[in-house]
């Protein structure tokens, strides 16, 4: 398949931005204020990712951002969760920045990302967050103990894809990605 493609991922700490860049030729969506992160930002600029502001006076400005990357020949991938989880579930999606994309011919691409496994042990809820960063907790103690593992597991499914032209809006479109990741990532 041709079709420039839309990956729409689950998320669970920044380790899943260079476990997928690793495998996909694509660029990132992120909200602006990462762009200012020590380290990570300098990292996502270096990696094309696209910056948005997730402001409402700027809804209209990103409502075809991914239409517009697509349309020149870019593949997007997209965290619709808008944050990290803490790896026990999968949160809600927003559905904005699916907006321009109903009844368009783009190939999305539901993945599922699982941490599998940390120094051989089989990850449970309790060593999950080990891997996944989220809610106030801080980078560098995070990351230090990320670099003192061993190895780390993943895997990474690919779900049957979906095409935005069989999609009359995106609330749906929304639905439909966010009932395929939760589901498969609760197995």
């Amino acid at each position: 398949n041709n079709l420039p493609t839309l990956y729409v991922s689950n998320h669970l700490s920044y380790l899943d931005i260079p476990v997928l860049g690793s495998k996909i030729d694509g660029r990132f969506i992120a909200k602006n204020d990462i762009s200012n992160w020590p380290i990570i930002g300098n990292l996502s600029k270096v990696g094309n990712t696209i910056f948005i502001n997730r402001n409402l006076s700027f809804l209209k400005t990103n409502k075809s951002i991914i239409l517009d990357y697509i349309s020149r020949g870019d593949n997007v991938i997209l965290f619709p969760e808008g944050t990290t989880s803490d790896g026990i579930r999968v949160l809600s999606f927003k559905s904005s920045l699916l907006t321009s994309l109903e009844q368009k011919n783009i190939l999305i691409q539901p993945i599922v990302v699982k941490y599998k496994s940390i120094n051989g042990m089989p990850l449970n809820r309790w060593l999950k967050p080990i891997i996944a960063w989220y809610g106030d907790m801080d980078l560098k103690p995070h990351l230090i103990n990320i670099l003192k593992l061993s190895s780390i597991k993943i895997k990474i499914i690919l779900l049957p894809p979906l095409n935005g032209k069989n999609y009359t809006n995106r609330k749906d479109m929304t639905y439909t990605l966010h009932h395929a990741i939760h589901s498969f990532y609760a197995n």
